[in-house]
């Protein structure tokens, strides 16, 4: 009986042992598989945040593409407006009669002349401005005037010796203050 009684402690040892190893080993199990699970969510959040992140630089990407496009289209069509407008503007200026920029005539002549030395310079205008630019330039002796019935409006002159020509005719000048006008016409455009 002595041995009955050592066998069957030694199976209740044995069995106590291994429930203790199988509870360790399942309690290590739940904590590997918790890690895991852990780990899973932490590796799908951070796959979700990077889809999520590549998926909002694409979209800026995009979105700046389609500015800049927008943009680019707007600017194209606001410099072709501005091109025709000062395309207009010109051609209305070759044919200006002169009873509409004749107050400036008097301004013109001395803008034109005083780029010119004593030897003398030649100024060009329509025939029906000759008396008007003859007395605004009665300080430059030296300077003739020149009657041209296809001359554009307003004054071209010219040095004797040809080195310098000044063109204030008003063409010329819509082309010196384009710069200017455009963006100042662009800024009228933007404000609506």
């Amino acid at each position: 009986m002595a041995l009955d009684v050592l066998l069957a402690r030694l199976e209740q040892e044995a069995r106590e042992e291994a429930e203790a190893i199988t509870a360790r080993a399942e309690a290590e199990a739940g904590r590997i598989l918790g890690r895991a699970e852990a780990d899973i969510k932490r590796r799908r959040v951070l796959h979700v945040e990077r889809l999520e992140a590549e998926g909002r630089a694409a979209l800026g990407r995009e979105l700046a593409a389609t500015v800049y496009a927008h943009r680019a289209r707007f600017l194209t069509a606001r410099a072709d407006a501005l091109e025709r407008v000062f395309t207009q503007a010109g051609e209305l200026l070759r044919v200006l009669p002169a009873e509409r920029y004749r107050e400036r005539i008097p301004s013109l002549a001395v803008a034109t002349l005083k780029y010119f030395d004593e030897a003398g310079a030649v100024v060009t205008c329509r025939p029906e401005l000759v008396d008007l630019v003859r007395g605004a330039v009665s300080d430059w002796p030296a300077a003739s005037i020149v009657a041209d019935p296809t001359a554009l409006p307003g004054l071209l002159g010219r040095a004797l010796d040809g080195g310098v020509e000044v063109d204030n005719t008003l063409p010329a000048l819509l082309a010196r203050e384009r710069d200017d006008l455009a963006i100042t016409m662009a800024e009228r455009i933007a404000a609506g």
